[in-house]
């Protein structure tokens, strides 16, 4: 069965709250298209800093396996909804192969779009 409209913006919401840069974005979409500009842009700024702080962990380790080419393909999702992330991708672009820098180029632009079908 596929799931109410209503339980998956529910679902969103909650999984926003926990955090989820995906998810965060994903509900600014429909937000967007109803005409409410407050709660869309808090949800894209949400998913700008939940993509960042994904970058550094994925980045650095911290507690996770460091992964510079996942790093960098969240930094890159985060500068394509605004953030300013040319510092941080810079450092990665350092240790990064130009194919790894090009397959997340692909693989940031193919997230955002299928986040943002409805």
């Amino acid at each position: 069965a596929i799931p109410s409209k209503d339980m998956a913006m529910r679902w969103y919401r909650e999984s926003a709250k926990r955090g989820d840069p995906n998810a965060s974005y994903r509900l600014s979409v429909p937000l967007q298209e109803i005409g409410k500009v407050k709660e869309t842009d808090r949800h894209r700024e949400n998913a700008q800093r939940q993509l960042v702080e994904e970058g550094c962990r994925l980045s650095e380790g911290n507690g996770y396996v460091q992964e510079p080419s996942k790093a960098y393909t969240s930094y890159l999702m985060a500068a394509k909804l605004g953030a300013e992330t040319r510092q941080e991708r810079r450092s990665l672009e350092k240790i990064l192969s130009t194919n790894q820098i090009e397959s997340a180029r692909k693989e940031a632009g193919a997230r955002l779009s299928d986040l943002a079908v409805r």
